[in-house]
């Protein structure tokens, strides 16, 4: 029986200074959802780096992903709109529970205040 030995990159010194993080995108999705209460619900997307976060009777759907400037970004996918701002700099991410469900609240008033901003051309 053989045993499965790591690369050596994979151990290597380069990577001891890399950042790590332990919440998915879709952790970051589904607190936000609990925030924002009754009537919306979240999903993973491909392998939990991006969330989704909608409304039960679909009327709303925020994707969330990392954009090129490495920032967690709020998309409307139903207006095909950029990003809504502000973004948020994952250098300060959550590292327990509690400052997760700070994170969801931060995104679920960003979600409601362009749901208010956008009612007129929804019904």
């Amino acid at each position: 029986m053989s045993t499965v030995m790591p690369s050596p990159a994979l151990t290597s010194p380069v990577f001891t200074g890399r950042r790590t993080f332990r919440f998915a995108l879709s952790d970051y999705a589904h607190a936000a959802a609990e925030s924002l209460g009754t009537g919306w619900n979240a999903d993973d997307l491909f392998l939990g780096a991006s969330g989704l976060v909608f409304t039960t009777d679909g009327t709303w759907s925020f994707r969330l992903y990392v954009d090129h400037d490495n920032d967690l970004t709020v998309t409307d996918r139903y207006d095909g709109s950029e990003a809504i701002v502000p973004t948020f700099e994952l250098g300060t991410a959550p590292m327990d529970f509690i400052e997760l469900a700070e994170w969801g609240k931060a995104i679920a008033d960003v979600i409601r205040h362009h749901v208010v901003a956008n009612l007129h051309r929804r019904g």
